[in-house]
């Protein structure tokens, strides 16, 4: 008898569901820092939501990537004070290294998982179509615990990290300058960093900007503190730098030269990234791990001197 479409399906899913497996070490995360940890190690790993580095986040220019067979092209940026040097996209590695991991099969769900629960030496990964993989462990070491269940932790000193605030702009009259970046000294509006507009059919001379701001949690509801206070001084620092609106026709005093209008950028959305709170495994084999990207790579060096899965 010939089964329905339907019928397949359900008893496929059915095998799925109860699919069992044995990966000795897993990694759960899917930061640079978990994979590059994953990769260095041969470990599987896995996920619940995807955290590919900021667009904005570079390599030191004077960091040697050569054991993953990459080449750290140094930029360089403009500021109203000078210029720097930076070294490529964290974005960058953090693609090659996903895609080494994908096509070794080291990445057990290719996918963001539900929820991840933990418990007598089982792991079990719920997929958002109530799927759900079953898988024994030898070791877990976790780089992101959301929504991640069963793990008897406690939690360490409350942090007194600040709070990182990105408040996005839309530059209607000035989107076209010389600048990436400007600095401040202050943690309201500390960095504004300009990049390329996603305005369709514009090019990339013209830019949008977004600013960076490092606020305590008390700040955060404060109105000196709010998106449109955000918006004047972003504003203000633009016009200090030099920034000047679009054209407004020729000074009728000094036909040689050209007037202009004033800056003009508009509020678009604030993200806020909290400070995730460690905690302290009190079971023998589940690890928090919040080593640095570069305690990481020096220790990976050691264990994989060469890039010999590196795609």
């Amino acid at each position: 008898m010939k089964l329905s479409s339907e019928q397949t399906n359900r008893d496929l899913h059915s095998k799925i569901r109860d699919m069992n497996y044995d990966f000795g070490n897993i990694v759960i995360g899917s930061s640079l820092e978990a994979m590059l940890y994953a990769y260095y190690n041969d470990y599987k790993l896995l996920y619940t939501r995807l955290a590919k580095p900021w667009f904005n986040d570079h390599f030191d220019p004077d960091l040697d990537l050569s054991h993953l067979s990459i080449d750290n092209a140094t930029k360089k940026i403009v500021s109203p004070n000078g210029h720097k040097l930076i070294g490529i996209k964290k974005k960058y590695l953090w693609e090659k290294i996903y895609f080494s991991l994908s096509l070794f099969g080291n990445i057990i769900v290719p996918s963001e998982l539900s929820s991840i629960r933990i418990s007598e030496g089982q792991l079990k990964a719920f997929t958002d179509n109530a799927r759900m993989v079953k898988i024994k462990y030898k070791n877990i070491f976790i780089f992101d615990y959301h929504n991640v269940y069963g793990i008897k932790t406690k939690q360490q000193n409350k942090s007194s990290d600040l709070i990182e605030v990105r408040d996005w702009f839309s530059v209607k009259s000035g989107k076209k300058h010389q600048y990436d970046y400007i600095d401040s000294d202050d943690n309201f509006v500390n960095k504004i960093i300009f990049y390329p507009t996603k305005q369709v059919n514009v090019t990339n001379e013209y830019k949008d900007a977004v600013s960076i701001s490092y606020l305590k949690s008390s700040q955060l509801d404060d109105y000196e503190y709010s998106d449109v206070s955000s918006r004047f001084k972003t504003l203000h620092m633009m016009k200090e730098s030099g920034i000047r609106g679009a054209r407004n026709g020729k000074d009728q005093r000094d036909k040689t030269k050209y007037k202009y209008y004033s800056v003009k950028i508009e509020f678009d959305n604030r993200d806020i990234i909290y400070p995730t709170p460690k905690q302290t495994s009190l079971q023998d084999n589940i690890f928090f791990n919040y080593d640095t990207l570069d305690d990481i790579m020096e220790i990976g060096k050691v264990i994989r001197p060469n890039a010999d899965r590196i795609i």
